[in-house]
């Protein structure tokens, strides 16, 4: 990212996983049919940001599954007590 080049890899199919990883509650899961947790997410939209794909996710989903995990800490995954 920081030398902007993205030639060693497939773009198109980093971005493929990531998106199908997204979770029907907007959080990412480590892939397949996984429940969402909060660090997969971070590097889910990390990712996405550094390659510039943001734009490849529901992002209103994402804010709401962000927003609820918000409470006296951040709540990794549902039902979880918060770090």
């Amino acid at each position: 990212s920081m030398l902007q080049d993205f030639s060693g890899m497939d773009v198109e199919l980093a971005t493929s996983f990531i998106k199908n990883s997204q979770r029907y509650d907007g959080g990412f899961s480590q892939g397949g049919s996984r429940e969402s947790h909060g660090g997969s997410t971070y590097c889910a939209v990390a990712a996405l940001s550094l390659m510039g794909r943001l734009d490849a996710i529901d992002m209103p989903a994402l804010i709401d599954w962000l927003s609820v995990r918000q409470t006296t800490g951040f709540q990794g995954r549902v039902n979880k007590v918060p770090d």
